[in-house]
């Protein structure tokens, strides 16, 4: 059907391939550095070693979400409207984004992340 959307993205095994010969890590197998919940609502992550970056990939056992946050009706409403979604259509969008996970909360990744970062910056530059 020429009228539906349709997304392509390359094999994970291709874009991990390529972050690790981009930033120069080992050969090695990542290393298990996160992992939390049960079957069907769970999350690992792995990391490259001796990267010149932090390399690290996370798969859940979720759908298009934000992780760890419950979606609020307002945003809902507002998500479907945006997609051009009707009312009908709405009532059953976990059917379009597939289930949420709370085994990772990506608020708290993001913020520690950038909490570690800040330790990088001194004077409004980059200290390398």
């Amino acid at each position: 059907d020429p009228t539906s959307y349709y997304e392509n993205y390359s094999p994970m095994d291709y874009v991990w391939g390529y972050f690790a010969r981009t930033y120069d890590c080992r050969k090695d197998a990542p290393l298990t550095t996160f992992q939390n919940g049960t079957a069907g609502n769970a999350t690992n992550c792995k990391s490259f070693v001796g990267c010149n970056a932090n390399v690290t990939y996370c798969m859940s056992d979720a759908g298009h979400h934000w992780y760890g946050e419950k979606i609020k009706a307002s945003l809902l409403k507002d998500i479907c409207e945006f997609a051009g979604m009707n009312v009908t259509e709405c009532q059953d969008l976990e059917s379009e984004v597939g289930p949420t996970t709370f085994s990772i909360d990506i608020t708290t990744q993001i913020l520690d992340f950038f909490e570690h970062q800040a330790s990088f910056v001194g004077a409004g530059q980059l200290v390398v």
